[in-house]
């Protein structure tokens, strides 16, 4: 048995027309999703961030299948865009990409709004981009007021609520410690 670790994507993007890529599934009347609305938003407000996942077609030269970024695919599409930045797989496993997929803590959503406004991004284009209410940016940005900084670093990689956040603020900080 090898210890070698295969690497499972090309190691850097390719720009790759959107008509060159094929769907694995149809999207069904997207404006009514809200995830494609928030996406939608994004994108109009500030590009592409997450380049699409594809598989280049044995049968198809310069044909690749998507694996992940479908809703992208579709705004895109209706921005009028022709083409889009894309890693290309080298398997094709399309069922891996967004079931690995981790999802940000709110301690992370807050260091990184944090980190965005200290570079001179204005609240408003955050909650632009994010498709939120700009009181929502602006209370991300004080999630930690009142928190012990030793909590708030045991806690950074934990699914916990905003409103345990909130609660943790009302008792000293050697109860905090306590309770994280």
């Amino acid at each position: 048995m090898s210890d070698e670790v295969k690497i499972g994507f090309e190691l850097h993007t390719i720009q790759i027309p959107l008509g060159d890529l094929l769907p694995l599934r149809q999207i069904k009347e997207p404006g009514k999703i809200t995830r494609y609305k928030a996406i939608f938003v994004s994108i109009k407000e500030v590009g592409l961030i997450e380049p699409l996942m594809v598989f280049p077609q044995k049968d198809a030269p310069g044909k690749y299948l998507i694996l992940d970024g479908h809703l992208r695919w579709q705004v895109l599409k209706e921005l009028g865009q022709t083409v889009v930045d894309c890693i290309v797989a080298r398997d094709d496993e399309c069922f891996t990409y967004n079931a690995r997929v981790s999802r940000i803590t709110p301690i992370q959503e807050h260091r990184m709004i944090v980190k965005a406004v200290n570079q001179g991004v204005k609240p408003e284009r955050i909650a632009a981009a994010l498709n939120l209410p700009v009181r929502v940016v602006k209370a991300f940005m004080n999630l930690l007021r009142g928190i012990n900084a030793e909590v708030a670093d045991l806690l950074k990689d934990k699914s916990i609520s905003p409103k345990t956040l909130r609660l943790l603020r009302r008792v000293n900080e050697v109860r905090q410690l306590e309770i994280a």
